[in-house]
């Protein structure tokens, strides 16, 4: 396996990186939950069982591309043929459904890995809006659309004075996220519990309208707002599960699927990304801008509206002109 396989194989399944001289930098780390910790070593590279050897500098846990990516969710015989394993007797990678969570995995390189139980996240240190109304994070909530409806949805950390976003299935906490007021870090405003597979699920805002696909649970509450189902990704970068979810929501449903990414680079090619996986798998969409703000949350709070973008007047085989890519030389 090559740089260019590993890479293109991250971004297709939404799992966040970025690429130094000598490393892969992965932003999730499954055992210790702070971002950009785990480096894959570009010269580690190893034909056959493992791929790419690194560490987390945080915590010394050691990680192959293949223990990373099972503990990620995906799929035990995608990543045997993403390493060009063919047999896969004696070659055992965990296992795990991909509408569930797996716990921390300790392995040693090259060892099989061990299965590991689904943990249920508990809720049980967080509140309701409603059983704190005037605290900051309560009203802040209320402020960007919440309402009694979604009570088990958009909850609130009183301690750590955050708003938060609970992902179910089936009545099951599969994880969640957390919106802080304060960030220590302006930059790093949401915070995911460690284990909480974002690419591998989706929060809900089931509505009449159609599919709307939004990267945060805030915009995915004023899709809903607007009347329609409101679909949260977790972010522009899309997983080919995420995909598949959708679609298959949209042909049951026998709806279409509006695209309401940010307006930034990200989501512009977020949005081009995923209306031609959904067009693959047979599912129309198109565009959705806000009327005013950078995404749907900004226009509902300003009592705006939002834009339907004709698919014939959105042609994603052009992409946008991006001016970062200009000054940086880039594409």
């Amino acid at each position: 396996m090559q740089v260019e396989e590993f890479v293109d194989f991250l971004s297709a399944n939404g799992l966040e990186f970025h690429t130094t001289d000598r490393s892969i930098v992965l932003r999730e780390s499954p055992c210790c939950g702070d971002p950009d910790k785990i480096y894959m070593f570009k010269d580690s590279n190893k034909a056959g069982r493992d791929g790419f050897y690194g560490k987390c500098m945080k915590c010394d846990t050691e990680w192959s591309s293949r223990t990373y990516l099972a503990e990620m969710g995906i799929d035990s015989s995608v990543i045997a043929a993403l390493h060009g394993i063919e047999n896969l007797e004696g070659f055992s990678l965990t296992t795990l459904p991909t509408l569930e969570i797996g716990g921390k995995t300790e392995v040693d390189r090259g060892e099989e890995i061990p299965e590991a139980p689904a943990p249920e996240f508990s809720v049980d240190g967080f509140f309701q809006v409603s059983d704190f109304p005037d605290h900051e994070a309560a009203r802040y909530a209320v402020s960007r659309g919440w309402t009694s409806a979604w009570e088990d949805t958009l909850m609130i950390d009183i301690m750590a004075n955050a708003v938060v976003f609970v992902c179910r299935e089936d009545g099951k906490v599969v994880g969640y996220q957390k919106r802080f007021l304060h960030p220590s870090d302006p930059k790093k405003k949401t915070k995911s519990v460690s284990g909480f597979r974002k690419t591998q699920h989706l929060i809900l805002f089931p509505g009449n309208g159609d599919l709307t696909v939004c990267e945060g649970p805030f915009n995915g509450l004023s899709a809903w707002h607007y009347g329609r189902s409101g679909v949260v990704t977790f972010g522009s970068a899309v997983s080919e599960r995420q995909v598949e979810l959708i679609a298959a929501m949209a042909k049951r449903d026998g709806k279409s699927v509006g695209i309401a990414f940010d307006l930034d680079a990200a989501g512009r090619k977020g949005y081009r990304r995923l209306r031609l996986s959904l067009y693959w798998r047979g599912v129309n969409s198109y565009r959705i801008k806000p009327e005013f703000g950078n995404d749907l949350n900004d226009s509902w709070k300003a009592g705006k509206g939002l834009v339907v973008i004709p698919p014939e007047l959105d042609d994603v085989t052009v992409p946008d002109l991006d001016m970062e890519d200009l000054v940086y030389g880039r594409g």
